[in-house]
């Protein structure tokens, strides 16, 4: 039997990131061949992943990184709140940070699919299994493409839950001012904050729209309206539906009685093309 020494554990687990006692059994059984006991822990984190996959990881942490060209958000999930704590959890997301914004996948398949220094970002979860001994997914991931004359801001709040991207449009001067990276993680907030359904109520889908004017349309027959006005009632429902529910028609929540658009024109006539609002546990 091969002798287990102390320099060897500690390479394997500089490696693997693996706890000291699971190391050693590793290379125990491995007889003391670092490069199998390596692969039998990999096959240990498959098959932890495996026997997990049917667990509910909606734990974990919203996480944002820009540049000038890009904008991603992404959620990593786990099974408890206390891992979200976890250092091992925490680098791994700082490691995602650095990856997802130097390899910029359009997807999220793209993104798991991405080569790591052992395998792919896939393998690299399935390892994190092992290592932390909960079920690990990379829950959502979008990505937001800046062109000439636009810039995107990001925000995520302090408890990691949720997180935002936002689109602007406006002159290059103004999109590199200080006042304008303020507001647009203001923006960012305000999307955490209030939800919004899509940029404008035209963006709005058809389908949900419709939906709710049914359902509007139903209250109002039931409550006895005559049919001669239920249509009058209906269209001031929808405009406030709007209003609540439109990005630009909400009223900006870092303003008094301001919409997000007139605060947009009022930061120096810039323009909201588009965001992200990725909320743990919900898809992006």
């Amino acid at each position: 039997m091969a002798t287990i020494t102390a320099a060897m554990v500690k390479e394997l687990r500089e490696k693997t990131g693996v706890g000291m006692m699971a190391c050693k059994k590793a290379l125990t059984e491995a007889e003391g061949n670092i490069d199998l006991a390596v692969d039998n822990l990999r096959k240990l984190g498959q098959a932890k992943a495996e026997k997990r996959a049917d667990r509910s990881a909606t734990e974990g942490s919203v996480s944002a990184v820009t540049d000038e060209s890009c904008g991603i958000i992404f959620q990593l999930n786990c099974e408890t709140d206390f891992v979200t704590n976890n250092k091992d959890f925490s680098g791994f997301i700082d490691t995602l940070q650095d990856l997802f914004i130097a390899q910029k996948p359009a997807s999220l398949e793209d993104a798991l699919n991405l080569k790591m220094e052992s395998g792919t970002l896939k393998d690299s979860i399935t390892d994190m299994v092992a290592k932390i001994g909960e079920k690990i997914d990379l829950g959502s991931y979008a990505r937001m493409v800046a062109e000439e004359g636009e810039k995107i801001y990001s925000y995520v709040h302090n408890n990691g839950k949720v997180g935002a991207l936002v689109k602007l449009k406006g002159a290059a001067d103004v999109l590199e001012s200080a006042e304008t990276e303020k507001f647009g993680k203001g923006v960012c907030m305000h999307i955490a904050a209030s939800a919004p359904l899509a940029v404008s109520r035209d963006d709005i889908p058809s389908e949900v729209a419709e939906k709710e004017k049914e359902i509007f349309r139903e209250q109002i027959i039931n409550e006895g309206k005559p049919e001669a006005i239920a249509d009058k009632i209906v269209m001031g429902k929808m405009n406030k539906f709007f209003k609540e529910r439109a990005l630009l028609e909400q009223e900006y929540i870092l303003a008094d009685k301001q919409s997000v658009e007139a605060a947009a024109k009022e930061a120096g006539n810039l323009e909201i093309t588009n965001f992200v609002l990725v909320e743990l546990g919900a898809q992006a």
